[in-house]
């Protein structure tokens, strides 16, 4: 069962009641978990359509009912009826919701409505002296058989003075894609494991609970101290999240059935990077660790401190296990490889020379760029021309090191106009701090990124600017300084699908504008974007007809989970952001307590700068705060609608801050969980 709220329980929260239209407050039993459904089919039954035993009244008196009017009657013992009968096209599983006007304290805080399905039949208490017209509100999900014999009733058995009757809604539910990218490994959380260590659990910012996936993890701090998990797959990888103290440095035991297998050489060189708006003064407290072993369904995979494991203390998130897929190979003699102009794989000789005349010979001789299986080392930004491809082995397997000073802001790849940029893995090796223009790949027009593997850069991981029509897909971005995808200056027509974002040191992936050069028409889509140290999950700062759908964006430690906004940018103004689309996302324990604005969804608009599009079907599950925030000047043109908000936090669904008159949203249809 879902989330259960009893009697009085307030879930919405609101800031000026004057200023909202439309926003729900419910009281309910037996709500049913989410799952990713569109609706096939959609029937609704007015209260003027509906079959009536007893006397009711009709009236129009309280806002924000659906058609021409309400019915009600007084309340009784159950002898007054009111029957919402659906003629079912197709038997099959239905979803159920109730619309009603506005509450008022004559209302029933109890009301019987009764579904009686394909089987059986349940009772749904609702609270309609709290209800605020408007909202469909979900009762339940049953099996429907084809025809009438189906139905939804309502009596007057209930306290109060009066119940109130308006549209029952039937809508036949059928499987859609996921929302996020495809992901090849499973995630075991430490705090779902067995342990003897301490788990760790807070909503707070600046500790180490609240930056770990789930705002939980375990610290084993004494000899003996373990955690462990069993596996329930086959893999040849294993990803250990995990965070030591500040300058330390030493190994953990990690056994196998019980038998000891390695020690892991941890380090804290990439985190506690230096933070006063935190408390404590840090953040970025985490890396991670690939380690190699053969691990079997049913193992148990546990992590010691022992006897010579002399780091204080370990924190450890979770363990991700994956199968490592078998390299690629050249595809056919159109290859230039690597390794034929000098560059070794080897060791840890620098091989950018080698690389650059490939890149020469390939682009004088009509040729292709292959990287074989091992690691590279360049010491210098490698610029590529335009048309040119560049592919390796998978990321797995072909390996860049970035070995370029801090002190010299450069990329490790600046593509040309049509490049294409496949199967590797780029890592960043010096330094643990934030350098603006110091990047993994520079985007030019119609390029594109294709499943690569980018990690500790100290700026952004993939960026572009004025680049229309590019392709970003397929990538992991992990532990970037700066934002791990960003889009800007005049981008029209790019499209970011199928990435998986971790641990950015600002928004996950982010559209903004430069020097009043705006984005328009771009999608990301289906990606997974998770544990943000700083920034947002998503953004959209200005543009026009910019799109957010299919997207799992979760655990964002510092701000929102997606941010639609005008605010200045680079102190250069923004004046618009029009016809967005935020559609079908799942936004997971995402927002802070400290700050009212960065809710799960946070919109922010400014005077005289029109900000309009729909943030609709989404899917809001445990924010830490506050469900959706409308702040500022965000208002006429912004319509918040069909979304789903589930175990709301303890500011509920918080729709306004401070929004100006005038600016009022539209915000109907939303259900809460």
């Amino acid at each position: 069962m879902g989330r259960i709220m009893g009697m009085g329980t307030q879930i919405t929260k609101l800031l000026n009641l004057a200023l909202v239209t439309a926003v729900l407050f419910v009281m309910m039993f037996g709500i049913l978990p989410y799952s990713n459904v569109a609706h096939a089919s959609e029937t609704v039954v007015d209260n003027t359509s509906a079959e009536l035993t007893g006397t009711w009244t009709t009236a129009t008196a309280n806002a924000n009912y659906y058609g021409a009017n309400y019915s009600y009657s007084n309340s009784g013992t159950g002898t007054d009826k009111i029957r919402w009968r659906p003629t079912i096209t197709a038997v099959g599983d239905y979803s159920v919701y109730v619309r009603l006007p506005n509450g008022d304290t004559s209302r029933a805080t109890n009301a019987p409505f009764t579904i009686y399905y394909n089987g059986g039949s349940q009772t749904y208490y609702i609270n309609e002296q709290s209800i605020w017209g408007g909202q469909w509100v979900l009762l339940g999900t049953h099996n429907f058989a084809a025809g009438t014999s189906g139905y939804v009733e309502l009596t007057d058995n209930a306290n109060g003075t009066y119940v109130i009757a308006d549209a029952i809604k039937f809508t036949q539910d059928v499987s859609v894609q996921s929302p996020g990218a495809t992901i090849p490994w499973t995630t075991f959380e430490a705090e779902d494991g067995s342990t003897n260590g301490t788990v760790l659990s807070s909503v707070t910012l600046g500790n180490l609970a609240y930056e770990a996936s789930g705002r939980k993890a375990v610290t084993l701090d004494a000899v003996g101290k373990y955690v462990q998990i069993t596996s329930n797959r086959s893999a040849d990888r294993l990803t250990i999240r995990y965070s030591i103290p500040k300058d330390t440095s030493g190994t953990l035991s990690l056994y196998i059935n019980g038998v000891h297998k390695q020690d892991l050489s941890l380090n804290s060189a990439r985190t506690w990077r230096t933070q006063t708006a935190v408390t404590g003064g840090y953040f970025r407290f985490y890396d991670e660790i690939i380690v190699t072993e053969t691990i079997s369904s049913g193992d148990v995979i546990k992590l010691q401190k022992d006897s010579g494991d002399t780091v204080s203390s370990y924190t450890i998130d979770f363990f991700e296990l994956e199968t490592r897929p078998a390299a690629l190979t050249v595809p056919d003699g159109s290859w230039l490889s690597i390794t034929d102009y000098g560059a070794t794989g080897t060791d840890t000789s620098d091989d950018y020379t080698a690389i650059t005349n490939t890149i020469t010979a390939a682009n004088s001789g009509n040729k292709k760029v292959w990287i074989p299986a091992g690691t590279y080392y360049i010491s210098d930004q490698i610029t590529v021309p335009a048309g040119i491809t560049i592919a390796g082995a998978g990321m797995w397997y072909s390996v860049i090191n970035k070995n370029i000073p801090a002190t010299s802001v450069k990329k490790a790849f600046s593509l040309g106009d049509s490049d294409t940029i496949k199967n590797i893995k780029i890592s960043d090796i010096q330094g643990n701090n934030r350098i603006n223009g110091h990047e993994g790949i520079r985007l030019a027009s119609n390029s594109t990124v294709d499943g690569v593997w980018l990690e500790n850069t100290f700026g952004a991981g993939i960026i572009g600017f004025s680049t229309p029509n590019v392709i970003i897909k397929n990538n992991r971005v992990r532990g970037t300084f700066a934002d791990a995808i960003h889009l800007a200056r005049n981008t029209q027509f790019a499209l970011a699908e199928n990435n998986t974002v971790r641990n950015a040191g600002d928004d996950g992936m982010a559209m903004v504008p430069y020097d009043e050069l705006y984005n328009y028409n771009n999608t990301y889509k289906y990606n997974t974007v998770e544990n943000n140290y700083w920034g947002r999950g998503m953004t959209i700062i200005g543009g026009n007809a910019n799109t957010l759908e299919y997207n799992v964006i979760k655990d964002s430690a510092w701000s929102a989970g997606i941010m639609l906004g005008v605010e200045n940018y680079l102190n250069q103004p923004v004046d618009h952001n029009t016809n967005f689309l935020v559609q079908y996302n799942d936004v997971i324990r995402s927002g802070q307590t400290n700050n009212n604005s960065y809710s799960a969804i946070w919109v922010y608009g400014g005077i005289d700068k029109p900000l309009a599009g729909n943030i609709q079907y989404n899917h809001v599950i445990d924010e830490v705060k506050h469900g959706i925030t409308l702040q500022g000047y965000a208002g006429n043109s912004v319509n918040v609608k069909y979304n789903t908000f589930e175990a709301p936090g303890p500011g509920g669904l918080y729709i306004i801050t401070g929004l100006q008159p005038g600016y009022t949203p539209v915000v109907l249809d939303n259900i809460l969980k």
